[in-house]
């Protein structure tokens, strides 16, 4: 009997520890499954017109799985619907540290940094535009115009917004950019008479 104690403790022991391996891949499906329902209802708020709502899911996404670099583009994105560059910065970094595409971070890391006044960062860094998409391109050129508005340069501004339309005339932003830069201009004009 002596002799059969100790290979009861060891067929324990290695049950134990198969059980506490088994908790603890189930421990993180169950983590992965409560990030993806958090990103779901992020989506859901977001489509619902519900940033705050979002960013809430996406935080609580983020806390769950750590690693989810499109929570992490996300929470960028909706950071900078709510105007808070500092914090969509941080967030699209992480995004990229994650594996997320560096096309897909261009428009937002750009609207990150104009909401945080780096107008002249925005130009540097988005230069060159023709390895990109029409649509790509325009996006750019818009980030570029804002750059310029930033900076009083009005007429690269305007000439980045028409390059833009010229591009992808259907481009909201160029679109509604250019037509605010025109209203200014007009608006400066008519004080200035």
């Amino acid at each position: 009997m002596i002799k059969k104690f100790p290979l009861l403790i060891l067929i324990i022991g290695v049950a134990g520890v198969s059980g506490i391996s088994a908790c603890d891949d189930s421990a993180d499906e169950s983590a992965g499954s409560k990030s993806e329902d958090h990103f779901a209802r992020a989506e859901s708020s977001l489509e619902k017109g519900d940033i705050r709502d979002a960013l809430v899911e996406l935080k609580n996404a983020a806390q769950e799985e750590s690693r989810d670099a499109e929570s992490r583009l996300l929470l960028g994105e909706v950071y900078t619907r709510l105007g808070d560059g500092v914090s969509a910065e941080k967030e699209l970094l992480r995004a990229s540290e994650l594996g997320i595409d560096a096309d897909r971070l261009i428009e937002p890391m750009g609207q990150a940094l104009l909401l945080q006044g780096r107008y002249q960062e925005v130009l540097d860094e988005y230069q060159d535009q023709t390895e990109y998409s029409s649509e790509r391109k325009s996006k750019i050129l818009v980030l570029r115009g804002r750059a310029n508005l930033g900076l009083q340069r009005e007429n690269e501004a305007t000439a980045a917004f028409e390059k833009a339309l010229e591009i992808d005339s259907r481009s909201i932003d160029a679109i509604l950019n250019e037509a605010a830069t025109r209203s200014l201009r007009h608006r400066r004009r008519s004080l200035s008479r």
